[in-house]
């Protein structure tokens, strides 16, 4: 019933070399090598944060990271986001793309953003009389 995370820190954490994938029933599925494993889900936490910093936000999202704009932290493979994006469209963005690389376990967004561009605002423009189109829709 463990994730295939899970089942790669049990490995790391017990130097276990080979694990057993087994079906509901407990039948035998196959065996797990830890080395399939760990170069994925196992990546240090400073190269996930490498990683994000790089290819998510400064060359997918064009977003330089700094502490006035986003502070990424990462520990254990959990990943933690904070900071201030321009736009509500740019957090959910980051998030998406966060949970996409190697090593990710989790993300907790605390983005917060200036504007939020998903809900179109009204127009500020007031409304000062109506115009009457004749019937048949023809007007000059």
């Amino acid at each position: 019933e463990s994730t295939v995370v899970q089942g790669a820190r049990l490995l790391a954490q017990h130097n276990i070399k080979r694990l057993p994938v087994v079906d509901d029933d407990g039948r035998l599925l196959g065996v797990v090598a830890r080395q399939d494993l760990l170069s994925v889900f196992l990546r240090k936490d400073n190269a996930i944060q490498a990683e994000i910093v790089h290819d998510v936000f400064e060359h997918g999202l064009g977003i330089t990271v700094n502490p006035t704009t986003a502070v990424i932290d990462v520990h254990d493979g959990v990943v933690r986001l904070r900071g201030e994006l321009e736009t509500r469209s740019l957090t959910r963005a980051a998030e998406a793309l966060v949970r996409r690389v190697d090593g990710v376990v989790d993300v907790h967004n605390e983005l917060s953003f200036v504007r939020d561009d998903t809900h179109p605002e009204p127009p500020d423009v007031p409304m000062v009389g109506s115009i009457r189109i004749p019937q048949g829709g023809h007007h000059a």
